[in-house]
């Protein structure tokens, strides 16, 4: 049985016998009565094995505009997870991160079932991360979470924690205004 997302999946197998003798039909017709040398039973194959978190990509340097803001790029992307039973489709895929230093990945960048469209981005205020000491350097911790097709992990999605990914830079030298008196 091969990967796909069908859910639990049942599958009769028919086991005939023969004698060395020769008597018993190994290959009873498909859909008539199954003689008495046959047997057939199910097997449900049920896919519980929750995706395994891969390496985290390389960190993201994000410069920020005139007005502080940052403009965070889509980094979902499929290689980050890897599911035994089903491709991943980078669009179930969640990218969230911690604006307020507490390691609770409160802010949703991008949600599970929001499409991946290439240049997407979403665009946040980087003041309180700039020369924030909880933030050294700009760096923002980000977490791409992911359930499978089948629903596995329960009860939540396997997680993948990608310390100081981001990088919020302020480049832009501050403007010089001479007031005369």
């Amino acid at each position: 049985i091969t990967g796909g997302c069908q859910g639990p999946r049942v599958i009769t197998v028919r086991i005939c016998a023969q004698d060395c003798f020769g008597n018993g039909d190994l290959d009873p017709t498909p859909g008539g009565p199954l003689p008495d040398n046959c047997s057939s039973f199910n097997i449900t194959v049920v896919d519980n094995t929750p995706a395994v978190p891969n390496a985290c990509p390389p960190q993201t340097a994000i410069n920020v505009d005139a007005g502080c803001s940052a403009f965070v790029p889509d980094l979902r992307d499929a290689s980050l997870f890897t599911d035994n039973c089903s491709s991943i489709n980078p669009s179930d895929i969640g990218m969230y991160c911690d604006l307020d230093g507490d390691g609770s990945y409160e802010t949703e960048l991008f949600a599970p079932g929001t499409p991946v469209l290439p240049g997407s981005f979403v665009f946040i205020y980087a003041g309180d991360i700039i020369c924030n000491p909880l933030f050294p350097g700009g760096e923002v911790d980000v977490r791409f979470t992911y359930v499978d097709c089948n629903g596995n992990p329960m009860p939540g999605p396997a997680e993948l924690d990608c310390a100081n990914l981001l990088k919020i830079e302020d480049v832009i030298p501050p403007d010089l205004i001479v007031a005369c008196p």
